[in-house]
């Protein structure tokens, strides 16, 4: 059973989310003049051994504009029982299951980025990038107990950008989300659609994924480099390459062994399985992001030619 969800503009909102794309979801709430009265976020972490505490991003920016933040749900009726009034929950990459007894309290609903039911799960914007998808989306949808499977209330569709990455087309979603989210609060829910077509799941991107592997096409390394973290070994050292795209000229080269680095002019290009990558930027290990001919410039003279593993 489901906490109703109902067109009574609601006394209070409690925003649960994590990472920055729900900072940005829960800024842009903010500025549109939609009140947040309690976060729930996950708690600071240290990043390495002896660092400090590290807050989300959710929580610095909750802290920042003076929001009450919790750690968890554990204390979360209490919380919203002792305030009284009727509650909606707004969540956003939160990062981990709504329990039962939450739902039935409190009426939740979730901005996902992708067109359900295509890529329920973690990593949805990353994987359809990844399966070269030409249009993605936001869906405002209600939470329930099962994996990203509630009825839709407003989805937006938008082509990707043949070069863009996941950072930037994240952040065109959550404007877009965010934007009929707040459109949502003011006109009512209205009734909401099931999830109609065929079922794909979008699960965590693995360290194993964002290896490079230049016997693939150029366009399928190109799109592992748009996810983010996409890394190589080059001469017996990692190397992260940050952006890059398809070598899409018509100059006639001759072909060279797969994963070989050659300057075609003034472009770093490594040989694919099917067709080039031109390299724009990376980043060798122990250094800061650098162009790619920057990045040649300094191992050329000391290796003359060398190849990706």
């Amino acid at each position: 059973m489901l906490a109703p969800l109902t067109d009574t503009r609601p006394d209070g909102i409690v925003f649960l989310g994590t990472p920055a794309t729900a900072a940005r979801c829960l800024s842009l709430m903010l500025e549109s003049g939609v009140g947040v009265d309690l976060v729930v976020t996950a708690e600071p972490k240290r990043r390495g051994r002896g660092s400090a505490l590290m807050k989300t991003p959710v929580h610095e920016l909750a802290a920042a504009q003076g929001i009450p933040v919790l750690h968890d749900l554990v204390g979360l009726i209490p919380q919203l029982e002792s305030r009284g009034g009727v509650w909606l929950g707004v969540v956003v990459a939160y990062g981990r299951m709504i329990p039962q007894e939450i739902l039935a309290r409190v009426p939740l609903v979730n901005l996902h980025f992708s067109l359900l039911p295509r890529w329920r799960g973690a990593a949805p914007v990353e994987r359809a990038i990844l399966a070269g998808d030409e249009q993605v989306g936001v869906c405002v949808m209600r939470v329930v107990e099962a994996l990203d499977e509630g009825d839709v209330y407003a989805r937006v569709a938008i082509p990707v950008g043949a070069n863009e990455d996941v950072e930037g087309l994240r952040d065109r979603l959550c404007v877009l989300g965010t934007a009929e989210l707040v459109r949502l609060l003011g006109t009512g829910w209205g009734k909401p659609e099931p999830q109609v077509g065929e079922t794909t799941y979008a699960k965590k991107i693995t360290k194993e994924e964002r290896h490079l592997s230049f016997g693939a096409s150029a366009g399928q390394v190109a799109r592992t480099v748009r996810i983010g973290g996409a890394f190589g070994e080059f001469a017996g050292q990692r190397i992260k390459v940050v952006t890059a795209h398809v070598w899409d000229s018509e100059e006639s080269v001759d072909r060279w062994p797969v994963g070989e680095v050659r300057v075609v002019g003034r472009r770093v290009v490594v040989a694919c399985g099917e067709g080039h990558l031109v390299l724009d930027r990376v980043q060798p290990a122990g250094k800061s992001v650098m162009s790619a001919g920057d990045w040649w410039n300094g191992v050329a003279s000391t290796l003359g030619s060398a190849r990706f593993d």
